[in-house]
């Protein structure tokens, strides 16, 4: 995203969805043949965000909140076509409320939650103990979006 390491430019958070749009016609202007987003907390909102408008092969969202500074996932939830896999730590509480919201919102494709032992929020999950097993579940699960 703009504005943050190793990117240039100023934060503009609510504008992530642009971000990422620019992102995917990269890609797709590359000879890339779909989309797999993976977003972490604000990252995550940003994706469901997006991809209620695109045609992505899947979401796995990280921790993410419905809404922050701007980015509303709840918005256009009902447009999303994709499946979206959400991902949680058992310690992170908010993030729970967060995905449970997000799953039982209407939506048209198929949702999963997976809540791990890995303490923390977003790319935290990624790190510690049960690291290993969350990125081996994330590749799992891309790879299940991509066959």
């Amino acid at each position: 995203f703009r504005g943050y390491k190793p990117s240039q430019g100023s934060k503009k958070i609510s504008e992530l969805g642009l971000d990422l749009e620019a992102a995917g016609q990269y890609l797709l202007s590359q000879g890339a043949r779909g989309i797999v987003i993976v977003g972490a907390s604000m990252g995550g909102t940003a994706a469901i965000q997006y991809v209620a408008h695109q045609d992505l092969l899947g979401v796995i969202a990280i921790s993410p909140p419905t809404e922050f500074r701007g980015l509303n996932a709840l918005r256009d939830i009902a447009l999303v076509e994709t499946s979206v896999h959400l991902m949680v730590s058992e310690t992170d509480k908010a993030a729970h409320r967060e995905a449970a919201i997000l799953f039982h919102a209407p939506h048209q494709a198929g949702w999963a939650i997976e809540v791990f032992r890995s303490g923390g929020h977003g790319t935290d999950l990624l790190n510690g103990q049960y690291g290993s097993l969350v990125v081996e579940r994330l590749i799992e699960v891309i790879s299940g979006f991509i066959t």
